[in-house]
């Protein structure tokens, strides 16, 4: 996935993940009917994870990538509301939607959290 970033964003996403002991990552590439619910879900529940999840996290940062087929506000506004259910915390999200033509009719999701007010148990997650 090819990715521009606005100066702007890369400010923010430098203040979000310095200071942070734990940085939760997924990311996903769907394509066809619900493409927007499909990658977000995936990039969420990646079986590299075990069991880390975005609850609780201050931050949060989603890059969506679109390739030829243009993104509704619909399907924006998706990604963003699966995001605030899926948070417990009300947490400051930062969205940015980029072309990436080689996705042709996909759409790829990168999510990025930061923030956790509970340390991430790594020990039990490597255990489960």
């Amino acid at each position: 996935m090819g990715l521009i970033l606005s100066e702007t964003l890369l400010i923010d996403f430098k203040n979000i993940i310095s200071n942070n002991d734990n940085i939760f990552i997924g990311s996903s590439v769907a394509s066809g009917n619900n493409r927007a619910e499909k990658a977000i879900k995936t990039a969420l529940l990646s079986p590299l994870h075990k069991g880390a999840t975005i609850t609780n996290s201050e931050h949060i940062v989603v890059l969506i990538s679109i390739g030829l087929e243009e993104i509704t506000l619909d399907a924006i506004s998706e990604i963003s509301e699966y995001i605030q259910q899926e948070s417990t915390n009300q947490p400051n999200i930062i969205l940015n939607v980029s072309e990436d033509k080689n996705l042709e009719n996909a759409i790829g999701i990168t999510i990025i959290a930061s923030g956790f007010k509970s340390k991430i148990n790594l020990t039990e997650i490597n255990n489960s």
